[in-house]
C-alpha cells in the first residue's frame, strides 16, 4: 500500500466539490453510505462524503493504492 501524500486543506475541500460535481450521481457510489463496510464518513457543510474517494481525488492516488479505515481517517484528521 502506498503512503498517502500530504496535500493542503484547500485541496481536500476542492476534492469535495469535485465529488459533488462529478461523482455524486455515479451509480457505483450511489448508496455508498448504506454500505456496511463504510463505517466512517466526512461531514462537511451538512453533507456526507466517502473518505477514501475524497482522499483519492485530492491526492491522485487510486482508491486501491492505499488503505481505508484508520489510515484514511487519520490522514484526514491531520489535514483538517
Amino acid at each position: 500500500m502506498a503512503k498517502i501524500p500530504v496535500v493542503s486543506e484547500s485541496k481536500i475541500k476542492a476534492a469535495l466539490t469535485i465529488f459533488d460535481q462529478k461523482f455524486l450521481g455515479d451509480f457505483e457510489l450511489q448508496g455508498w453510505e448504506l454500505n456496511g463496510a463504510q463505517k466512517h464518513a466526512i461531514l462537511y457543510e451538512g453533507r456526507h462524503y466517502p473518505p477514501k474517494k475524497i482522499v483519492s481525488i485530492a491526492t491522485g492516488l487510486a482508491v486501491g493504492d492505499f488503505s481505508g479505515g484508520p489510515q484514511t481517517n487519520s490522514y484526514l484528521q491531520a489535514q483538517f
